[in-house]
């Protein structure tokens, strides 16, 4: 897991409401791509659903046919994977698919698994579990019973990744991995706008830092 290291940018915190967060984007976006262009400064939005709203916002600062260059941290990582590996990206529905055709022959280690998995729900909490695991890219270090969690997760991976997969959860550290690696060149930005910045989880943090490096940071 890539280390999680300081931050060096400029955070400016704002009254809760889309007015008060809007207005300080349009004002920190227009300093940003006035000595700079627009497809130069990455916008990143705490939620893809926030991604449309603000393209429109911050429409009017770019000039002539000009668009700001607006994303999500999950859609960012997505396209820094499809530069660089060929694996094939799981859709939530195959995905469902195959980690309950990985875990229905699994043998437990442990007594407690060994009995929750006679329940019927057992594989489909597993699943779920082991998605918000990869997702937020936990570490399972605490008991025997955690460490057997982070196991599966980590066999299923490499199931996938032997046949040439990924899943969605893994997007976001597997291009954290990526962005920390300085024989990657990738990226072709001067400067990060990170708005709603409080909706940044742990993993989207990490991505941040990896991706701003020595560029120009700010965070609404």
């Amino acid at each position: 897991m890539t280390e999680q290291r300081p931050f060096n940018g400029t955070l400016f915190e704002v009254p809760f409401g889309s007015e008060a967060v809007q207005s300080a984007a349009i004002e920190q976006y227009r300093d940003l791509v006035a000595d700079r262009d627009p497809e130069n400064v990455l916008v990143l939005t705490g939620s893809p659903t926030s991604m449309m709203t603000f393209r429109e916002v911050l429409g009017d600062e770019c000039p002539g046919a000009a668009v700001p260059y607006v994303t999500s941290v999950i859609v960012h990582a997505t396209d820094v994977i499809n530069r660089t590996d060929d694996r094939a990206i799981l859709s939530d529905a195959m995905r469902r698919e195959l980690i309950h055709r990985f875990l229905a022959d699994r043998e437990w280690d442990h007594e407690y698994f060994q009995k929750a998995s006679q329940q019927a729900s057992f594989i489909s909490d597993m699943a779920d579990l082991l998605e918000t695991a990869t997702w937020q890219n936990v570490t399972f270090d605490t008991t025997p019973e955690l460490q057997e969690v982070a196991t599966v997760r980590d066999e299923f991976h490499a199931w996938l990744d032997a046949n040439n997969h990924v899943e969605r959860g893994q997007m976001i550290s597997e291009a954290t991995d990526i962005l920390a690696d300085p024989a990657e060149d990738v990226l072709d930005i001067d400067a990060v706008l990170a708005i709603e910045f409080e909706e940044f989880v742990e993993s989207d943090r990490r991505y941040l830092q990896n991706l701003v490096d020595d560029r120009d940071l700010v965070c609404i």
